[in-house]
Order: C-alpha cells, then sequence, then structure tokens
C-alpha cells in the first residue's frame, strides 16, 4: 500500500481519514515474511450479531495477526484467531 497517497472520496464525510503509520501490536512482523494468509469465517455456536462475518488472518514466522470486523470498525487482532473462527486458507 502507498501509505503516502491522499485518502479522496470522503468529500460528503464529516471526517477525513489519514493514514497511519504505527501500531505497536503490528510491529513483530514489520520486515518479517508472510507465510499465508487466510479467511477466518467467524461461526459461534449460538446466535451472534457478526455470524458469518470474514477477517482477514495474515501468519508470519513470529506468529500472526488478524483484521476483523470490529461491528462499528476493523480491528486488529494478534495471536491465535478465537475457536469460533473456520480458517479457509487462500496461500501459503
Amino acid at each position: 500500500m502507498d501509505t503516502t497517497a491522499v485518502i479522496t472520496g470522503w468529500q460528503e464525510s464529516e471526517f477525513t481519514p489519514t493514514w497511519s503509520n504505527t501500531d505497536e501490536r503490528l510491529e513483530p512482523f514489520v520486515g518479517r515474511r508472510l507465510r499465508e494468509v487466510s479467511l477466518l469465517e467467524w461461526r459461534p455456536s449460538g446466535q451472534d450479531l457478526a455470524d458469518g462475518t470474514i477477517a482477514v488472518e495474515f501468519t508470519f514466522d513470529p506468529g500472526r495477526f488478524c483484521i476483523a470486523n470490529g461491528l462499528d470498525e476493523n480491528s486488529i487482532e494478534v495471536g491465535d484467531p478465537h475457536p469460533s473462527f473456520v480458517r479457509h486458507q487462500l496461500g501459503s
């Protein structure tokens, strides 16, 4: 991603998004080799508003993180995914 690019298309919004280049949770992955990408499908045992939502998981040598649906925003989760996720491997 080109984080120097201007984010456009938000003229009708009350806010203007900007790139953030820092998140201490992601520091262990900087410069590491990406080993695998998977989609994680949320399939809880009971009824759940988020049932069927998809997260994207990135696996590196030192661990993994995923970008998930936080319902009102995206979330970053580091470590092993919750057991209610079903993994669909995309590649390695």
